[in-house]
């Protein structure tokens, strides 16, 4: 199943609750983006569209457990400290600033 069909199964869950519009990681350029392998991107898609771990693994054919992998290598690739500053450097193209403990 490819990226944008899982998107689209996932904007009509069953619960009725819309995530947010398809959005494709590739289409933004972003600090670390090359050094993400392909699970990683297809697992930052549906992170970007509010997928919940649980909701990624099941379209993606993994465990929550393993997509929770992903993610964490994901922000450490990208330098995000959470998934809200992940989600924000991918869109605005950025990197996250540097705090004291990452530069020792």
């Amino acid at each position: 199943m490819t990226v944008s069909k899982v998107i689209d199964k996932l904007n009509g869950n069953s619960r009725g609750r819309a995530l947010a519009a398809p959005v494709s990681a590739s289409t933004f350029e972003f600090a670390g983006k090359e050094l993400l392998t392909p699970r990683e991107h297809e697992v930052l898609e549906l992170v970007a569209t509010g997928a919940s771990n649980k909701e990624a693994g099941r379209h993606l054919g993994i465990s929550p457990r393993t997509v929770e992998t992903h993610r964490a290598h994901i922000l450490e690739k990208v330098g995000a400290r959470n998934t809200a500053d992940l989600v924000r450097i991918v869109f605005s193209g950025g990197r996250a600033p540097l705090s004291a403990d990452m530069v020792a």
